[in-house]
C-alpha cells in the first residue's frame, strides 16, 4: 500500500473543510449570541466523541490537566505522562467546528522490573487537525450524529512519535434514553503507519458509553471501548472506562476518570484529570 504523503494529507484536509461547510441548511458564520448558546458539550472525558459542535464564532478549550498510563508485561513496566494536552475548537458554522489537538508535553518511560534499568523519551507530541460536521440533532431531538475526519501532522521527535502522517474518520451518535440517561456510540476508522514503517494499515475502534446526571452539576459515565487491528500489528485493545464530570459554570466543566485494561494489549490502567472552557 502507498503511504499517505503530507501533500495528499493536505489535499484531503482541504476536501473535508469544504465538506464541513457545504450543504449546511443554515450556514450562518456570524457569532452566536451568548443568550442563544447551546448547552456545553465536550468530546471528553470519555473516549466516545460528541456529535454536537461548538457554536459559530465561539472557542472551546478541552484539556487533560494531567494524564498517566501504566502497563506491565514481559518483565517491563511502561509508563507515560501527558501534561496539558489541549484540543482547541473553533465554531465555524451552526453545524461545523474546526479542532486542533496539541500534545504539549509527553514523557514515556520503560523500566526493566528485574534490574531497574530505565529508558526515557520526552518532548512535544504530534498535532491533529479535525473537522466535525453535525448531520442532525445539533439543536435538539432524541438523537444526534456527526462525521469527523482528521489528519495527524508529525511534529513530535523520533523518540516520542513515529514521524508519519496519519488520518481517519470518526462517526459519533448520541441517543437520549429514559430516566435521564444518555447513550453514546462511536465508530472510527484509522489509517496508520505499520510498525515496521513499510506502509499503512487500517485500525478500527468502537465505543459505547452511558452517562447520567447524578446530583446537581455532577454527572457520571461508564464506557466500553475496543480497537481491532491486523494480527501483524498486535492484539485487540479493550478498556473499561469510568469517570465523573462537574459543571462549574455554563461554560466550564471539570472531569476525572480511570481506564482499566480488559485485554492484555491494553494499558493496565490510566488516570486523567481534565478541564473544559468555552468563550
Amino acid at each position: 500500500m502507498t503511504p499517505l504523503r503530507p501533500r495528499t494529507a493536505g489535499t484531503a484536509l482541504a476536501f473535508v473543510l469544504v465538506f464541513a461547510c457545504a450543504g449546511d441548511p443554515r450556514p450562518s458564520r456570524a457569532a452566536t449570541p451568548d443568550s442563544l448558546l447551546r448547552d456545553l458539550s465536550t468530546d471528553r472525558p470519555d473516549l466516545t466523541e460528541s456529535p454536537y459542535t461548538v457554536d459559530a464564532g465561539h472557542v472551546q478549550l478541552e484539556m487533560d490537566l494531567v494524564a498517566y498510563a501504566r502497563d506491565e508485561a514481559g518483565g517491563a513496566r511502561a509508563e507515560s505522562w501527558a501534561v496539558a494536552p489541549v484540543n482547541v475548537k473553533l465554531g465555524l458554522t451552526r453545524s461545523a467546528d474546526l479542532q486542533v489537538i496539541v500534545e504539549t508535553h509527553r514523557r514515556d518511560r520503560l523500566t526493566d522490573v528485574a534490574t531497574g534499568a530505565r529508558s526515557e523519551a520526552r518532548g512535544v507530541g504530534d498535532v491533529t487537525v479535525r473537522l466535525k460536521r453535525n448531520l442532525w440533532g445539533n439543536d435538539g431531538g432524541g438523537t444526534a450524529a456527526a462525521l469527523m475526519p482528521f489528519v495527524k501532522v508529525p511534529t513530535a521527535n523520533d523518540r516520542v512519535g513515529n514521524g508519519a502522517v496519519e488520518g481517519g474518520l470518526i462517526a459519533p451518535l448520541a441517543v437520549s434514553l429514559p430516566s435521564g440517561f444518555g447513550l453514546g456510540i462511536m465508530g472510527e476508522a484509522d489509517w496508520l503507519e505499520d510498525a515496521d514503517r513499510d506502509g499503512h494499515h487500517f485500525e478500527w475502534v468502537g465505543t459505547a458509553t452511558v452517562g447520567r446526571d447524578v446530583a446537581g452539576p455532577l454527572g457520571a459515565f461508564v464506557e466500553i471501548a475496543a480497537g481491532a487491528r491486523p494480527a501483524r500489528e498486535g492484539d485487540a485493545i479493550v478498556t473499561l472506562d469510568l469517570g465523573v464530570t462537574a459543571g462549574l459554570t455554563p461554560n466550564a466543566q471539570m472531569d476525572a476518570g480511570i481506564l482499566l485494561g480488559v485485554s492484555d494489549a491494553a494499558d493496565d490502567r490510566a488516570f486523567f484529570l481534565g478541564l473544559s472552557l468555552r468563550r
